[in-house]
């Protein structure tokens, strides 16, 4: 056996690709639930102005995470579950 063999089934990786998307959709509406609030807030001094800045730098933290490592990860799992189900549809 190889230390390059892939031993996962295809549809596993397809489920944890999902599974990152869905990762990625749920931080995302949890960001808006988050600065629908603080809209909602009647709240006007420089401690909200901070607090708003900072929720917006870790916004765009994420946001770099998701189009950087996630996009990465999600690409990968792709691509190796493309290469398994081409490899399978060869053998059949």
């Amino acid at each position: 056996m190889g230390s390059d063999m892939v031993n996962v089934k295809p549809e596993d990786l397809k489920r944890l690709e999902k599974a990152l998307e869905r990762y990625q959709q749920a931080v995302k509406d949890a960001g808006k639930q988050v600065q629908n609030e603080l809209n909602r807030v009647q709240w006007h001094d420089r401690q909200r102005d901070a607090f708003e800045a900072r929720l917006k730098d870790i916004d765009r933290t994420v946001q770099r995470f998701f189009d950087g490592d996630v996009k990465l990860m999600r690409s990968y799992l792709n691509d190796v579950y493309r290469d398994l189900e081409q490899l399978r549809a060869r053998r059949m």
